[in-house]
């Protein structure tokens, strides 16, 4: 009988939870189409090339100097906030257009060359990244390339941008400062050879040329590229020349 009333005494709370079958494991949701889309194309590019990548540190005090000089007006005038990202693209185009061996597209016989100079911005989307391309940014005032990647940023986001709208850059800019990280190794963009990472803004001390250390704007560069179409060498030519150019502000009449 004692035997019996043990048996049908009710476990204890302890017990009785590990005897319970474990709660199945929520299931992990569906991934968008363009999230698919991108890793897809991310594993394209992972399977054949040979990504290398390149660092610099320019110094962009004038920029800053300049968007912070003409801010107010431009909100003012746009009713759009003035970023250094514009300024930057502008640098990049500068010394894309002076290296040709950058600048091409990737095809069937290698990097081929392109007329004009296309730079892809990659704007973050809640399910990913968007890549509209500016035609020819150094070639126009700052203010008009302000305005025109403001607006392919707000239709990126809402999903309007047309085919045109994302075809024929060149190479790309990611601006990863935009987020607070410093250093960047961005995934190459389909059909480019090369990808900019733009890192934070930030005031660094820097050696001076005549000795001693100064405060200095500077924002650091990554530029990641396809060592089976680009020599280091050229990389590291257009990685200094692109350098120098972030270093004076752009005329404003482009």
């Amino acid at each position: 009988i004692a035997r019996l009333a043990l048996d049908a005494a009710p476990a204890s709370p302890a017990a009785a939870a590990a005897a319970a079958p474990a709660a199945a494991a929520p299931a992990a949701p569906a991934l968008s189409l363009t999230r698919r889309v991108i890793g897809r194309r991310m594993e394209e590019v992972w399977a054949v090339a040979a990504a290398a990548a390149l660092f610099g540190l320019a110094e962009v005090d004038a920029l800053v100097a300049l968007q912070r000089q003409r801010r107010a007006d431009f909100r003012q005038a746009h009713g759009r906030d003035l970023t250094l990202l514009p300024l930057l693209v502008q640098a990049v185009a500068r010394a894309t257009r002076a290296h040709a061996g950058v600048n091409g597209l990737v095809g069937p016989a290698g990097l081929g060359p392109v007329a004009g100079v296309g730079i892809g911005v990659a704007v973050a989307i809640p399910d990913g990244v968007v890549v509209p391309v500016t035609r020819d940014p150094d070639r126009r005032p700052w203010p008009a390339v302000a305005l025109e990647l403001a607006a392919l940023a707000e239709r990126a986001r809402a999903g309007r941008l047309g085919p045109e709208e994302t075809r024929g850059g060149s190479t790309t800019v990611t601006n990863v400062g935009a987020f607070g990280a410093e250093w960047s190794l961005p995934m190459l963009h389909p059909g480019q050879a090369t990808i900019i990472g733009l890192g934070v803004v930030r005031s660094r001390p820097m050696a001076r040329p005549g000795g001693g250390i100064g405060w200095r704007q500077t924002c650091p560069i990554s530029v990641v590229y396809d060592r089976r179409l680009l020599d280091t060498a050229t990389v590291a030519r257009f990685l200094d020349t692109l350098v120098l150019a972030c270093a004076a502000p752009p005329p404003e009449s482009g």
